[in-house]
């Protein structure tokens, strides 16, 4: 989605159907008797000795080393879409409740640091679900001041 013009509006839109996306895997995984419904894309997770558990905000299922593994969006490239401050808080109530995204590329999408505290603190309440292993922020209006 890099450099679309997406905007406030169409970014809270956007990061509301990546979090719908997560409940209503785990729905359906619930739905299913806690029994897998893998989708073809996924089947390099599966493995013989995994066991699938529902879970309320994605699909999850423990693998054969006891890690668990969710299904969702894991990568967004959202840099120069002009989302401005609202569309930063509505990314920043995606990271609070995601378990799948590993990347997130907010390249010139004018943050500036309040936003980065918002950002910072969806992080944090998160920290221990979320696999995020990279954070794109170049290009904004971010100072090095405390």
């Amino acid at each position: 989605l890099t450099g679309n013009s997406i905007g406030p509006d169409g970014m809270r839109a956007l990061m509301e159907a990546v979090t719908e996306n997560e409940i209503l895997a785990g729905r359906n995984e619930m739905e299913s008797k806690g029994l897998a419904q893998s989708h073809p894309a996924d089947s390099h997770l599966n493995d013989p000795g995994d066991i699938s558990v529902p879970d309320a905000s994605g699909s999850a299922h423990l693998n054969k080393h006891g890690n668990y593994q969710y299904t969702g969006v894991e990568a967004l490239f959202l840099g120069g879409t002009g989302m401005g401050h609202v569309g930063c808080a509505a990314v920043a109530k995606m990271l609070e409740e995601t378990k799948c995204l590993r990347v997130l590329s907010l390249s010139n999408c004018e943050l500036d640091d309040e936003d980065a505290l918002v950002l910072a603190a969806a992080i944090t309440k998160n920290c221990k679900q979320l696999p995020l292993r990279r954070l794109q922020l170049s290009f904004n209006n971010l100072t090095a001041k405390e």
